[in-house]
Formats: structure tokens, C-alpha cells, sequence
């Protein structure tokens, strides 16, 4: 059996493939976490402004809660409190986001370099089995 240098190349054409696969996958994650990162912190800011308004009342103004279709009365201070909870979630959520989004854009890199090898090996290789 005569090894043939296609065997080669079309080893890194099925890797450059399986590579640029990878690229696309961690590109949607990457947006679809960024889209994420972005509703989370629109409801932040929401929730900032509810917030203040609510710090601004007196204590003697009554507050109400939407609670499916019913408005229920709600003491201030528990609105404050409810409020503040809400934030620190939502501030909890966008650090795991901005967390997985930077490791993707890391896997990004190293899936770019690796591409770029592969685009490499494949052009050293092309001149050769084009010879033959």
C-alpha cells in the first residue's frame, strides 16, 4: 500500500471542518449569552429605578403589588427589601453571563488559532498532492 499525501490532506480538511463547526457553535452561545447579559441588565436598571422611586415615597403612602391580575397592598419597607433581593439576583445572573462570555470568547480564540494551523498545515500540503 503506497501512502498517498491526499490521505493527509484530507485528514485536515475533515478537521477543518469539525474546527469551523466548533467556531459557529461557540459563536451562537456567545450571542445568545450576550443577548442575555443584555435583558438582564435592562431589568436591572428597571429595578434601580423602581427602587428609587419607591425610597422616595413616605412612609405613610400606601404601595401596591401586582400579583397575577390582583393589586395587593405591600408595606414599604417590604418592598425595599423585595426590590434589593431582585437586584443582587439579577446582578448575580449577569456575573455568571459575563463570566461564561468571557470564557467563550477564550475558546473562541484558541478554536481560532487552531483553525488558523489547520488552514497552514493544508496550504503547505496543497502545492505537494497538486505536483503529484
Amino acid at each position: 500500500m503506497i501512502s498517498s499525501p491526499n490521505g493527509g490532506l484530507l485528514q485536515l480538511q475533515e478537521s477543518m471542518v469539525a474546527l469551523s463547526d466548533t467556531q459557529k457553535k461557540y459563536e451562537e452561545e456567545l450571542k445568545l449569552c450576550e443577548s442575555n447579559l443584555q435583558q438582564l441588565q435592562t431589568q436591572q436598571i428597571e429595578c434601580t429605578l423602581v427602587l428609587e422611586e419607591v425610597e422616595r415615597l413616605e412612609p405613610s403612602r400606601k404601595l401596591y403589588k401586582q400579583i397575577g391580575g390582583a393589586l395587593v397592598p405591600q408595606d414599604i419597607d417590604e418592598a425595599k427589601i423585595s426590590i434589593n433581593k431582585r437586584i443582587d439576583f439579577i446582578t448575580g445572573e449577569m456575573n455568571k453571563h459575563e463570566s461564561k462570555s468571557k470564557g467563550l470568547v477564550d475558546k473562541l480564540k484558541e478554536n481560532t488559532s487552531k483553525l488558523k494551523e489547520c488552514q497552514d498545515s493544508i496550504m503547505k500540503i496543497m502545492p505537494t498532492s497538486q505536483k503529484a
